[in-house]
């Protein structure tokens, strides 16, 4: 130890810190010296409760009963190259003094609690088969209606971001297009969209109907060269309609049975990380994105069979600031025989379509009143047309 240090000293220190710090400080313990590049966390020892605040990718828990004698030196030495002072979750939790017997610095350390107040963030992607209620299910996660919701199969396109933070956890949940197999451009594009986001998350909460158990594995279902290298987390859907087997997470978005066991589960799984968004926040894309899927959802419940399919939306004008919001959206299909049935006789298909859009809109709003000025217009085969994908923002650029 250095001379300045030459007293008898207790303390604890909190270290917020990153692995190579950390791992300094653990080398540094071992031989014996207090110096390190974290050197102001020494500059406190002697006064308890000091906490050392630097970056949150670790945490390092360590409590120090320093003697100043050279054998005691020596023994801390021996003791942390022993790992005697290692807990079952491998964190460096207490460091005594070698005057006292191995057999009580053992119990020390394995009935030392483990506790932290860190806080736990990351990215979950909803991954699964279309129509298995990724949606549905980010949507009751939420408490908030932000994803398109319909019994007709592949309505999600876009990955649509939703957040919930409770407690010291903040879940970014992603609901990611269902992995399915690709019959022309868009469908290539929302197959690309999904395995991005199953490639840039964290955790995998991989959805798979319950009436189908056992699920395939995840790999097979998204034909992945080989397995995803996030964490993957089984959850069966629609439990509601189905008796569950044992031993199985499965959850119901409908009456909310199994969510907060879910949750628990991806919560254990979460890195320690600062939140990354406010915690009040339910979601990360701009209000007028909602604006343009909710008239994409109103097409899906008001025009039947394959047109819904055929029918993108695009807003050409967002004035949130005016009293009431003004939206200046359009509709877009790809023949003129499809122009005809969406806006239909006397423009009653338009105006129902327009109207449950806006109720939506308002809702997310918070019950800001809407002008919602909607409009139909042919862009020819533009699911099959990559300048028309990128355009509406389906296709990378």
């Amino acid at each position: 130890m250095r001379a300045g240090f030459r007293h008898r000293a207790t303390g604890l220190w909190r270290y917020h810190l990153d692995p190579e710090l950390v791992r300094d400080t653990q080398r540094n313990h071992v031989r014996g010296d207090s110096e390190s590049q974290v050197d102001v966390a020494w500059r406190d020892i002697g006064k308890p409760g000091t906490k050392i605040r630097r970056r949150p990718d670790a945490c390092l828990w360590c409590e120090f009963e320093w003697m100043g004698l050279s054998r005691a030196t020596s023994g801390c030495q021996e003791q942390h190259e022993n790992g005697d002072a290692l807990n079952p979750h491998g964190d460096l939790v207490a460091v005594y003094s070698v005057e006292r017997k191995r057999a009580a610095l053992l119990a020390q350390a394995a009935s030392a609690p483990y506790t932290s107040d860190m806080t736990r963030c990351g990215t979950i992607v909803l991954a699964g088969r279309p129509n298995v209620g990724k949606s549905t299910l980010l949507n009751a996660l939420v408490g908030e209606h932000l994803a398109i919701v319909s019994p007709k199969p592949q309505s999600t396109r876009l990955p649509v971001v939703g957040l919930l933070t409770r407690d010291d956890t903040q879940y970014i949940f992603t609901d990611s297009p269902g992995l399915l197999e690709p019959e022309y451009q868009l469908h290539e594009a929302m197959r690309a969209a999904a395995l991005r986001a199953i490639d840039g998350a964290e955790l995998i909460a991989y959805l798979h109907p319950l009436a189908e158990y056992p699920a395939p594995e995840l790999a097979t279902v998204a034909r992945l060269e080989k397995p995803p290298r996030a964490p993957v987390v089984t959850v069966y859907t629609k439990s509601d309609l189905v008796a569950r087997p044992p031993d199985v997470l499965a959850v119901s978005a409908l009456t909310g049975a199994g969510i907060d066991t879910m949750l628990a589960t991806l919560r254990d799984r979460l890195p320690e990380s600062p939140f990354h968004y406010d915690p009040d926040e339910l979601a990360t894309q701009p209000m007028r994105f909602f604006a343009a899927e909710f008239i994409r959802e109103a097409a899906f419940e008001q025009l039947h069979e394959e047109l819904p399919y055929s029918v993108a939306s695009e807003i050409d004008e967002f004035r949130e600031g005016a009293e009431p919001v003004y939206i200046r959206a359009v509709l877009y299909v790809e023949r003129e025989s499809q122009k005809g049935i969406v806006i239909g006789e006397g423009g009653r298909t338009i105006k129902a379509l327009g109207a449950a859009a806006r109720a939506k809109i308002e809702a997310l709003l918070g019950g800001q009143r809407v002008f919602l000025d909607l409009h139909v217009k042919v862009l020819p085969k533009w699911r099959r047309d990559e300048p028309s994908l990128k355009r509406l923002g389906y296709a990378a650029s």
